[in-house]
């Protein structure tokens, strides 16, 4: 059993590297426009959290937008958020995409643990997992906070699964 959950997550892994390689192209090379929320908004954004917990403060204010407004309390930028702590160590050009692929590997893994957990075999884990990711994730991955909002999903379906079986539950 531990050799199969070792055996899924490692097909899942490679198998959202080779379809993030695939479909994640550099912009101006899919003929599509690039999301100008994300290089007008969520860089920039992500960028002044970075530099704030860098030099140690906590990124209450932001100073650019609009004569100044709440940073932290704002719910966009995710400055408490562990994804975005990247941009603390890498450039931001770097960060944003490295947390958006990570967050799709973590995706796609969670939901096959949820397939797992409904009594799924390997290829109905891997398949809902890959599926997940590319269906729901990929879909979001220019809008940060939605991103960072759905990869946690199949997680708290998760919890309330194992809550259910442990309380042996009929329905």
């Amino acid at each position: 059993r531990a050799l199969a959950a070792c055996l899924c997550s490692a097909l899942l892994l490679l198998a959202v590297g080779l379809l993030w390689m695939r479909f994640n192209v550099a912009p101006g090379r899919t003929g599509v426009p690039f999301p100008l929320d994300l290089l007008q908004y969520f860089v920039p954004m992500t960028d002044w959290v970075a530099e704030r917990l860098r030099a140690g403060e906590l990124p209450l204010w932001n100073p650019h937008a609009c004569s100044g407004t709440p940073l932290l309390a704002t719910l966009q930028p995710g400055a408490l958020y562990p994804g975005t702590w990247l941009a603390i160590w890498l450039p931001k050009a770097k960060a944003l995409p490295l947390e958006m692929l990570l967050e799709t590997v973590l995706a796609a893994h969670l939901a096959a643990l949820l397939f797992r957990a409904w009594g799924q075999g390997l290829a109905a884990c891997l398949a809902g997992g890959l599926l997940f990711a590319f269906g729901c994730i990929l879909g979001t991955s220019f809008w940060p906070p939605a991103l960072s909002t759905l990869v946690w999903t199949p997680a708290i379906l998760l919890c309330i699964e194992k809550l259910i079986q442990g309380w042996l539950w009929r329905w």
